[in-house]
């Protein structure tokens, strides 16, 4: 449908250049990517209410400056069982904005995490 769109796509060029935006085209194999597999994971556990022990993971991080999901997960739930409950707490921190990382690179216990601020 290129000949149908394209009058709108070139308006909404000459908006996003009049904004000081650039305008681009993409299509799914640029979309579905690193950041969008992470967004799903991530999204799983946005709504969830797993904050208990959230104020001790985040000290600890805040403390130490940049900390692995690994290193938090086995620290503060360092049994078998408690395993799974630490790592959906700490995908929750990250899924609110309460925890950052590099979400170009896929996530996993190798994941570093900081306190999010201007600096990163």
């Amino acid at each position: 449908k290129w000949s149908e769109f394209k009058p709108k796509f070139r308006a909404a060029s000459g908006y996003a250049g009049e904004q000081g935006w650039r305008f681009r085209i993409v299509d799914e194999s640029r979309i579905r990517d690193v950041v969008f597999n992470n967004a799903v994971l991530l999204e799983r556990y946005f709504r969830q209410n797993v904050a208990i022990g959230s104020d001790v993971i985040l000290d600890d991080t805040r403390r130490a400056g940049i900390l692995t999901v690994g290193t938090l997960v086995d620290r503060h739930f360092g049994s078998v069982n408690a395993h799974d409950a630490g790592l959906q707490l700490v995908w929750h921190l990250i899924g609110t904005g309460s925890l950052d990382c590099d979400l170009t690179k896929p996530l996993d216990r190798n994941s570093e995490l900081w306190i999010p601020s201007d600096d990163h």
